[in-house]
């Protein structure tokens, strides 16, 4: 058992050389965390501004409800057969380390009845990483699919895709049409994406903005519909319409002198 461990542990180190889980995928990957999410993102939107052919950006941020606690474990082990053919001793080992598994809750000094659990991996554990990334690589392949550039950490997906004042339609169709597949995606894996969560930003100077109709602005999720905004919050940087910073610069000045103030109340 300890050399299969060693095995597998060595799979896990191995899955960024071979290529098995999305290049842009930043979460416990090395040298990389939300700060290089957020630097590729904001490169990708300055180098689409300073193109004189793309007017305009539009970027929509999903995220997915509970995603490490949904990934349900049956199909978790037919994707590591089928997808990344583990087999044998190593398919045996994850089902080993999936199944079986029991939860139980104490209330007001009374336990519960334990029951089975049949989904959910430990985010923080150390092939928890691994199986999520394992259960959701192909969303990446409905981005290629609508032509759409894409960031991600963990559960947070960034979209993005630029055009000319002339394509905005085209443009917000076809994020729509990707962020719909990527809802009918979730489904079948049991995951659920957070409309009130999704965010939509259109990136450009006000004076372009103003030209945007009503309906160009509008994005369908589901059953629900979202607003473009004026500022989003991504994983805790905070980008405006015009990519100035402003935003973010001045939240951080006034958490600063929150902090400091409190400090010199406790002195």
């Amino acid at each position: 058992m300890n050399e299969l461990l060693s095995d597998v542990s060595l799979t896990t180190h191995d899955t960024s050389k071979f290529s098995l889980l999305p290049s842009r995928q930043s979460v416990y990957s090395a040298y990389h965390s939300t700060e290089t999410t957020v630097l590729g993102l904001h490169n990708d939107l300055v180098h689409s501004i300073d193109n004189r052919q793309l007017s305009m950006s539009l970027l929509m941020l999903l995220n997915l409800s509970a995603a490490f606690d949904a990934v349900d474990h049956s199909i978790q082990l037919t994707l590591l057969f089928y997808c990344f053919c583990v087999e044998g001793i190593a398919l045996k080992w994850f089902k080993l380390y999936l199944t079986g598994r029991s939860q139980t809750f104490v209330y007001d000094g009374n336990q519960m009845t334990s029951f089975s659990i049949e989904c959910s991996v430990r985010q923080w554990s150390v092939m928890g990483p691994l199986c999520f990334f394992s259960f959701t690589e192909e969303i990446t392949d409905l981005f290629d699919q609508h032509c759409v550039q894409s960031h991600i950490y963990a559960d947070d997906n960034q979209l993005y895709a630029s055009c000319r004042a002339e394509e905005v339609n085209a443009t917000r169709d076809c994020l729509s049409n990707c962020t719909a597949d990527i809802t009918q995606w979730c489904a079948l894996r049991h995951l659920q994406l957070i409309p009130d969560k999704t965010e939509a930003i259109w990136f450009r100077s006000w004076a372009a903005l103003k030209k945007l109709r009503p309906d160009q602005r509008k994005f369908q999720i589901g059953s629900s519909t979202i607003q473009s905004s004026a500022t989003v919050r991504d994983l805790g940087v905070h980008l405006d319409v015009e990519l100035s910073m402003k935003q973010h610069i001045s939240k951080t000045t006034a958490e600063c002198y929150y902090h400091l103030h409190r400090l010199r109340r406790i002195r």
